[in-house]
């Protein structure tokens, strides 16, 4: 009886490492029905950024891929089934902030002080047109219009009537009319100097 017994104990442990071995062998040769290159052409069809790493594992006799993918701010970790695809897990992780005073921080301040520059030239080129329609490349006037009707009020008292920016012989001037009761003045004062060029004053 207890050889019997014996016998017995020793088929049930013997088929009990058959088995562990038959399931071992299982696990270590799971092979994916998809290929590495068809796992990354479907994540990159799915997600955005840059595949770094891409590995295949097996887990609980299933083959299973593991990929890595980065974007400017966020690393993603995607396991997916190597026989059909399917995304089994998925985790995000944000990415650490660029360290104070990197290259591309200074980078990109360098990139905002040109643009600003432009910025401020293509404003500039602007008031030129402004000030000049007819001639864009002509400088821009020193004076305002308003600064103009100051000069023009100083040197003749009234009200007034007109005052245009023109061009005469290659000069920029100001044309500007005054009334002042019978009286009427007519001058050109320089756009860029303020100085009165000429004057005149009829009277009714």
């Amino acid at each position: 009886m207890k050889k019997k017994l014996a016998f017995i104990m020793s088929g049930v442990i013997a088929i009990g490492i058959l088995g562990f071995g038959f399931l071992y062998s299982s696990t270590s040769q799971a092979e994916a029905s998809l290929s590495t290159k068809e796992i990354r052409e479907m994540v990159e069809a799915q997600y955005p950024g840059k595949i770094t790493e891409i590995e295949q594992e097996t887990e609980f006799n299933r083959a299973v891929y593991e990929v890595e993918i980065k974007t400017e701010d966020r690393e993603y970790d995607i396991k997916l089934d190597g026989e059909t695809g399917e995304i089994l897990n998925i985790s995000e992780t944000p990415v650490k902030n660029k360290p104070e005073g990197s290259k591309e921080e200074k980078k990109d301040t360098e990139e905002l002080v040109i643009n600003e520059k432009e910025n401020e030239k293509s404003d500039k080129d602007q008031e030129k047109k402004q000030a000049d329609p007819e001639k864009s490349d002509s400088k821009q006037a020193i004076i305002s219009i308003e600064e103009a009707k100051r000069i023009a009020l100083e040197e003749f008292s009234g009200k007034i009537d007109d005052i245009d920016l023109d061009i005469e012989d290659g000069r920029l001037i100001y044309e500007v009319e005054i009334e002042r009761g019978d009286e009427e003045a007519e001058m050109e004062i320089d756009a860029y100097t303020g100085e009165i060029i000429v004057i005149e004053i009829d009277e009714d």
